[in-house]
């Protein structure tokens, strides 16, 4: 998995969704199906600091480590680039992603775009990261090279091992999420407008989600159990 500031099964589905839809997107480039200019845009930094190749590779990086059981470190050209993944395919999400464990994802909330990220320091313009402001402030090479639209040296697009041990700050299951929510906010959450957990009209609202069963798949659980 990808060592971010949350971590949980949805975030690890959402994730594989919008790098297999990246890699389409980089297929169609390179076969002149989409034009260059409208990849550029959905992805305004990352090409200026990235080639299509680099784009590439650190892609299926990303997606390979997302799935692996191991704790596997990000640097800010990776934070860059799926930050501008997520910003590009938030509206879609809900759409295409498939359900989760049986719960269909009903709404996908803007807030992952800062819950899931430590900082967006990889956002800064060139004139917040001077030389002399670098020093200061200390600065790290990968957020001045973004800012002053350096091309990621390779060594930058290195996913590395987290070294030091991992404690547990994740969900492995939706029904995990759904229980900690429930314990943690079941007395801060009543009378609230959007309260998290269940809600009336069936769906469940977690942190940075909606989501709610999907009856069709619980219905085909239920059979199986019934006719093993």
């Amino acid at each position: 998995m990808l060592r971010m500031a949350g971590n949980d099964v949805i975030q690890r589905e959402i994730l594989d969704l919008v790098f297999d839809l990246a890699l389409e997107l980089i297929q169609e480039v390179r076969g002149k199906d989409t034009s260059k200019r409208d990849f550029n845009g959905c992805f305004p930094i990352s090409t200026k600091v990235m080639s299509l190749d680099q784009l590439d590779s650190s892609i299926k990086n990303l997606k390979e480590c997302n799935l692996d059981n191991k704790l596997w470190m990000p640097t800010d050209y990776h934070f860059l680039l799926m930050y501008e993944l997520l910003d590009c395919y938030l509206d879609s999400i809900e759409e295409l992603l498939d359900p989760v464990e049986g719960y269909k994802i009903v709404k996908v909330n803007d807030s992952i775009l800062d819950n899931w990220f430590w900082d967006q320091d990889f956002l800064f313009e060139a004139e917040l990261v001077t030389p002399e402001i670098k020093k200061l402030m200390n600065i790290n090479e990968e957020v001045f090279g973004i800012a002053n639209r350096l091309k990621a040296h390779p060594d930058e697009l290195k996913l590395t091992i987290w070294p030091h041990k991992h404690t547990r700050d994740h969900c492995d299951s939706v029904e995990e999420m759904i229980k900690e929510v429930i314990e943690e906010h079941e007395e801060d959450e009543v009378g609230a407008e959007d309260p998290l957990g269940p809600r009336k009209d069936g769906t469940i609202r977690l942190y940075d989600y909606v989501i709610k069963k999907d009856e069709s798949v619980w219905k085909k659980k239920k059979s199986s159990q019934k006719n093993p």
